[in-house]
């Protein structure tokens, strides 16, 4: 059975990109663009990591990481972030992956989060 990874960003075509990608590493992708819907997720469904892109604003991605943690503390959080980001989100991430990254290296961060070795 896949893993579920649950995703987030506010921009629409990187979104479907970002998921595009990492279904064809053989993962279930469920998809929100709105917070409330991440957080109702994140707290009500199994997921084996999440994703928060880069495109929500990082003071917002630090909210709903922080949020994300207290809804669903087991859950792990993989956070894209930009130059000079990564302090704001990091004591909620279980991964960083930078938006310059390339993709294998964002299905790593996943992999490692989800606890996956079937993709190793």
């Amino acid at each position: 059975m896949a893993k579920r990874i649950l995703s987030t960003s506010w921009n629409p075509a990187v979104l479907k990109t970002r998921n595009w990608v990492i279904e064809s590493a053989g993962y279930d992708v469920v998809t929100t663009r709105e917070s409330r819907m991440f957080l109702r997720l994140a707290e009500e469904q199994h997921f084996d990591a999440a994703l928060i892109g880069d495109s929500i604003p990082i003071h917002l991605r630090a909210q709903l990481a922080k949020d994300a943690k207290q809804a669903n503390p087991s859950l792990p959080l993989v956070i894209i972030c930009r130059a000079g980001e990564e302090s704001r989100v990091r004591e909620y991430a279980q991964a960083i992956v930078k938006s310059t990254d390339k993709p294998e290296l964002l299905i790593r961060a996943i992999q490692s989060a989800a606890g996956d070795t079937e993709h190793d």
